[in-house]
């Protein structure tokens, strides 16, 4: 699985490289509809997945959320460099609601929760977070321009969820773990 991951990482970084070549090109062809809305969502989508990445690096303990945390920072950038791009080229503006959002107070809490129920809450904040990037990409696939970018994004963050699901159960199972976790488990599967 994590032979795949890393494939599956490499595969979006030459897409989205490929893609900003080709978006850089004088009279590329113009946008659908569908393009606009995936990039006005997904730029602020990326946004706060960048921030919850960065809020994960600080403060997760347990070794393979840390790696899982190291995977999704490896591409978000550069996506998120392209979708911005593609934005500036067409004129757009980040939308300031979108799948997968998640309340401040959420996030909030998330910085000063500690261990194991750091890495149960953040793990269930993220699963919600990527599963709003699949209503996104929905609309990215019917896309001319973003089809490829949406396809790669779906089906990484689709392998992310179960993956995260997974761990989250593993979690869930240590004596240490909050009484809340049952209820966090209901929600996420």
């Amino acid at each position: 699985m994590r032979r795949s991951s890393l494939v599956s990482v490499a595969t979006l970084l030459a897409v989205s490289l490929a893609v900003t070549i080709f978006i850089a090109r004088p009279g590329s062809m113009p946008p659908k509809e569908d393009d606009k809305e995936f990039v006005e969502q997904m730029i602020p989508h990326h946004h706060l997945g960048m921030r919850l990445i960065d809020e994960a690096t600080l403060n997760s303990q347990d070794v393979r959320l840390r790696r899982l945390v190291f995977e999704m920072g490896s591409y978000h950038g550069t996506e998120a460099a392209t979708l911005e791009a593609w934005a500036d080229q067409w004129a757009l503006t980040p939308s300031e609601t979108f799948p997968g959002a998640l309340p401040e107070s959420e996030i909030e809490r998330l910085a000063i929760s500690k261990s194991i129920n750091h890495d149960i809450q953040w793990l269930a904040a993220m699963i919600r977070h990527h599963e709003g990037a699949l209503v996104i990409s929905e609309k990215g696939r019917d896309g001319r321009i973003t089809q490829s970018m949406a396809a790669t994004i779906w089906r990484i963050q689709q392998q992310q969820i179960e993956e995260m699901r997974d761990l989250l159960n593993d979690l869930c199972q240590a004596e240490d773990a909050s009484p809340e976790c049952s209820e966090v488990l209901a929600e996420t599967f």
